[in-house]
């Protein structure tokens, strides 16, 4: 009896960077897959039709994964929020009286407070 031989695993790896990589899945009906490149569960995974596309999510996913990890997701949202203050501020403005100087004050402190983590907001 011949002895066992290992079968190749049914996906082939086509590259891989830290955090993504992206292969051919011949068991998914030969789409490209890509994911995260220390998971091997089933269905932790996005499918895509070209290898292009694949190379690009993975390329994406990666650049998204270190703004998460560096922080800078969340420091984006605290923009966004004093973005929107800003424009409140700018749309009523040009209102007589419609601003008060101490509600101004207070929601621009909020808005920037994230950004002066050793000031006192409102002070």
């Amino acid at each position: 009896m011949e002895k066992n031989k290992t079968t190749k695993p049914a996906t082939n790896a086509v590259s891989s960077n830290r955090l993504f990589e992206y292969f051919c899945d011949e068991s998914y009906y030969h789409l490209w897959c890509v994911r995260p490149s220390n998971e091997r569960r089933w269905g932790h995974c996005y499918h895509v039709q070209s290898k292009d596309e694949a190379q690009g999510l993975a390329e994406e996913l990666s650049q998204l994964e270190l703004l998460r990890s560096a922080g800078w997701i969340a420091h984006a949202k605290n923009f966004e929020q004093c973005v929107r203050t800003l424009r409140v501020i700018h749309t009523w403005a040009s209102v007589d009286g419609a601003l008060i100087p101490e509600h101004v004050k207070k929601q621009t402190s909020k808005a920037l407070k994230p950004f002066m983590p050793n000031s006192k907001a409102g002070n």
